[in-house]
């Protein structure tokens, strides 16, 4: 089949496509319209130090990726969903928030991303900031880490002060010219001592309050969104028309292939019967 045949044929079938076409799209439209929206929102946790800590230990951010898959876990559990449900006013509970909210964690990351689905923008957020102040709960709080980071904080402080004094008081004895002997002993003291108080730092420094791994907080909680994620209505419409011209094509194809059929064989008689049954001239 050349491209005239081709052309011809489209020419004679305009109206079946246009309409099979129109259709299907326009029936796409229809459902996509009358379809419930689901908004969509998340609420962001950081799990491990807070960023305004001054020091935050490698291996207390390894603890905390760890945790981080475990909180994942544990946000969609049926006692969070629940306890979720409840607070956001959700009708059906636990089984309603199953199939809308999910939770992940990034790779090689802290955070954990609360995502959920509901009719209006303003539930969407609601559900999403509810299972996030579920998920704290299950979380020592931030106070928690209160006394133990003080007493680290202020061994830090000492230790610092410590350093600081032996290197004044060594810095005065070493530059005497000749020291006399107690001076003499006094400075390998001191140098003693700075010693153990640097390796004593250094322990410090590798050393951060345990609390500080497990410690959950909301980086930024959810907003009702401003637009739907669905239905998407110009897609739909799209694949709507699509499938119109596939079934528009099919049809023509078929009646176009029964109408180079001969008759005969259109009902079923074979060729050869027919040329016996025929007379002869």
């Amino acid at each position: 089949m050349d491209v005239r045949e081709i052309l011809s044929l489209v020419r004679a079938w305009l109206v079946v496509i246009v309409a099979t076409v129109a259709l299907s799209a326009g029936a796409a439209f229809i459902v996509s319209s009358r379809s419930t929206p689901t908004y969509e929102a998340e609420t962001t946790l950081l799990v491990g130090p807070p960023l305004t800590s001054a020091m935050i230990a490698y291996t207390d951010l390894l603890i905390a990726q760890t945790l981080a898959q475990t909180y994942t876990e544990v946000a969609t559990s049926r006692p969070v969903l629940a306890a979720a449900a409840t607070a956001a006013n959700v009708e059906g509970g636990a089984d309603t928030l199953v199939d809308t909210v999910t939770a992940r964690t990034p790779p090689s990351s802290t955070f954990v991303i609360i995502t959920a689905q509901a009719s209006t923008a303003e539930q969407a957020a609601a559900i999403a900031n509810a299972v996030a102040a579920e998920l704290l709960k299950q979380a020592p709080p931030a106070d928690a880490l209160g006394n133990s980071d003080n007493a680290y904080t202020q061994s830090l402080a000492d230790n610092a002060a410590a350093i600081t004094t032996a290197e004044t008081e060594l810095s005065t004895l070493q530059a005497v010219a000749s020291p006399s002997p107690t001076q003499a002993a006094r400075i390998s003291a001191l140098q003693q001592q700075l010693a153990s108080l640097r390796a004593e730092r250094a322990t410090l420094l590798n050393t951060v309050p345990p609390q500080q791994s497990n410690l959950l907080s909301v980086i930024e909680p959810a907003v009702p969104p401003k637009q739907a994620i669905g239905p998407r209505t110009l897609v739909n419409v799209a694949l709507g028309a699509a499938i119109g011209l596939m079934v528009a094509l099919a049809i023509i194809v078929v009646v176009e292939n029964l109408g180079r059929v001969p008759r005969g064989e259109a009902a079923g008689e074979p060729a050869a019967r027919r040329d016996q049954a025929s007379p002869v001239p």
